[in-house]
């Protein structure tokens, strides 16, 4: 060492650093996959360490640090100032779904003719959530449905679902024209000259609307259970008592703001 430079040192040292810092990512990647693979839920109430409630993210990394001595030594050294926090762990989940969607539009764009498929459904918190689903073939003649996009709707008409629809198209750079088929529910948004159909049939007219069968089948249902009296009454009570509920807690939550 006496014989050492000082810039070499601080060279060394700024190397020592960057593999440091290059292999806290790491494991974080390797966490995020693990959840996201499994759709499980990364955060909890709180991100404090050896806390039973800071979710499934923190709680998977403070399992692996008890057998790996690095990550054990990070969180001894840095503490809940680890630069392991939600913040950092959404810009990670970014890039990584920009990947695969990124990756998933190539097999879109190479196959060039694909069909859509749109629903949506409340969340937890009373959020109206559309998800957005890619039907193509590849070259082998494999057949694919890509979940691309789940966003928060405001309305359920047919102007302002197509609207929404061409805007995603447009921000992935699909072409409707290039869409051959048209998946959803029932409703009167799939009317055929009024509804969602009738508009992207406008844009393309090979776009072949496909009702949903699953919704299909739930029509069915309702209509054979209304031809009983006792069956309606009960449905009818079971769905006044959630209407009930539901609101109070809609009306809890405003005042709660208030």
């Amino acid at each position: 060492m006496k014989n050492s430079r000082i810039d070499q040192d601080i060279v060394l040292q700024h190397k020592k650093e960057v593999e440091y810092w290059r292999n806290v990512p790491k494991r974080t990647v390797a966490a995020i996959k693990f959840i996201s693979q499994r759709g499980l839920p990364f955060f909890g109430d709180d991100e404090k360490l050896n806390s039973p409630h800071n979710g499934i993210f923190l709680g998977i990394l403070e399992w692996i640090s008890e057998f790996d001595p690095f990550l054990s030594n990070h969180f001894t050294t840095y503490g809940n100032t680890n630069h392991i926090l939600s913040y950092t762990v959404r810009k990670l989940i970014d890039l990584m779904a920009n990947t695969v969607l990124n990756h998933i539009l190539m097999e879109v764009k190479s196959a060039k003719y694909f069909g859509i498929i749109v629903d949506s459904t409340p969340d937890i918190t009373h959020n109206d959530q559309m998800a957005y689903v890619l039907r193509y073939v590849d070259e082998s003649g494999e057949v694919f449905e890509r979940f691309i996009k789940l966003e928060n709707i405001h309305g359920h008409t047919a102007e302002y679902l197509f609207s929404t629809i061409k805007a995603m198209f447009d921000k992935v750079g699909l072409y409707i024209k290039n869409c051959v088929g048209q998946s959803y529910d029932n409703a009167v948004r799939s009317g055929k000259y009024t509804g969602l159909q009738g508009r992207i049939k406008e844009l393309s007219p090979v776009a072949t609307y496909v009702p949903c069968a699953a919704h299909s089948i739930h029509l069915v249902g309702v209509n054979a259970v209304s031809s009983s009296t006792t069956t309606v009454n009960y449905f009818g009570v079971v769905q006044a008592l959630y209407v009930f509920f539901l609101l109070n807690l809609v009306v809890g939550k405003f005042c709660v703001k208030d």
